[in-house]
C-alpha cells in the first residue's frame, strides 16, 4: 500500500464532535471541520477513511516504510 505525505481537499463527517485531523494554523493547533485543504500523512489518510472522512488526493510523495531503529533497540535491551 501507498506509505507517504499527500496534498489533500477534505471533508470532515459532520457526526465528529471532535476532529481526527489536526493541522497547524500559523500559531495554534487546530482540528478543522467541513471542507478544507491540507497536508496530511497516509497514515492519517487511511485512519481518517475509517472514520467517514471524504478525501481527494491532490498530489503525494513516496517514501519506502522501514524499521531504521531495529540495531538501535536490539543493543539497548
Amino acid at each position: 500500500s501507498f506509505f507517504g505525505i499527500l496534498e489533500c481537499e477534505v471533508i470532515a463527517p459532520k457526526r465528529m464532535y471532535i476532529g481526527l485531523i489536526h493541522c497547524r494554523d500559523k500559531t495554534t493547533t487546530c482540528v478543522p471541520r467541513g471542507h478544507w485543504k491540507g497536508v496530511i500523512t497516509s497514515v492519517e489518510y487511511y485512519k481518517a477513511i475509517d472514520f467517514g472522512y471524504r478525501i481527494n488526493v491532490l498530489r503525494g510523495i513516496s517514501y519506502k516504510s522501514d524499521y531504521i531503529f531495529k540495531d538501535y533497540v536490539d543493543k539497548t535491551k
